[in-house]
């Protein structure tokens, strides 16, 4: 009984992951816990080395290596399987170009 069990189980997980179903169920998650970012800042105070740089990068006709144009990361911290989690800000508008 208990291979049977076990057959039935791990067939189910594998048909759910190759078939995208634990994709699905894990936006239907997210979605159903409101887990929400907070909106951009617009009002920060940039030094204006840094704001020439982001300048250049944003309307600079030469090629890149590497471009990086208005990067913003938030990192979902203290979530668990009830909690959403609070958002915390770690980037904002980060631009630069080698």
């Amino acid at each position: 009984m208990a291979l049977i069990a076990h057959f039935v189980l791990w067939t189910l997980a594998v048909t759910a992951i190759e078939t995208g179903l634990a994709k699905k169920a894990q936006a239907l998650y997210s979605c159903c816990c409101k887990m929400r970012f907070p909106e951009p800042l617009n009002d920060l105070e940039i030094d204006e080395e840094v704001r020439e740089e982001e300048k250049r990068v944003a309307n600079s006709e030469e090629q890149f290596e590497i471009k990086v144009d208005n990067l913003r990361k938030v990192y979902v911290s203290g979530a668990g399987c009830c909690s959403p989690g609070k958002p915390l800000r770690a980037i904002e508008r980060l631009s630069f170009g080698l």
